[in-house]
């Protein structure tokens, strides 16, 4: 989904707008005006960047690969599929931390550990 200042879109997560934020913060201290088509210029992904990629923001980024557009600001996640397309990527600025808690070696089956806490 392109967002383009002053238009209505569909409900986006709290840190894609803050992410726009930042992104239209840096690119105006960088020299661009937001709002002049002369400078910038919004298009949506190519149809041959979505039929081959397997999401949105694949998408994006191989379009980029392609020279077909500049920059794609969002969040999501980098992964090595991304980075194998060999498009340089920004550092970091919102993270998430996954942790995988899984019992080792217990003898219990799933449905007693399950009915532990009530017992």
């Amino acid at each position: 989904q392109v967002l383009t200042p002053g238009v209505a879109y569909r409900p986006a997560y709290f840190n894609q707008w803050a992410m726009l934020d930042f992104a239209r913060i840096v690119l105006e201290r960088l020299g661009l005006n937001m709002s002049s088509p002369e400078q910038v210029f919004y298009q949506d992904i190519s149809s041959h960047a979505l039929a081959t990629a397997a999401n949105h923001y694949t998408a994006c980024v191989y379009d980029i690969a392609l020279g077909n557009i500049d920059l794609c600001v969002g969040v999501c996640f980098d992964t090595p599929i991304r980075r194998n397309m060999r498009v340089p990527f920004s550092s970091t600025v919102y993270s998430e931390t996954f942790h995988l808690v899984a019992p080792t070696g217990t003898p219990e089956t799933v449905g007693h550990m399950l009915w532990k806490p009530f017992s």
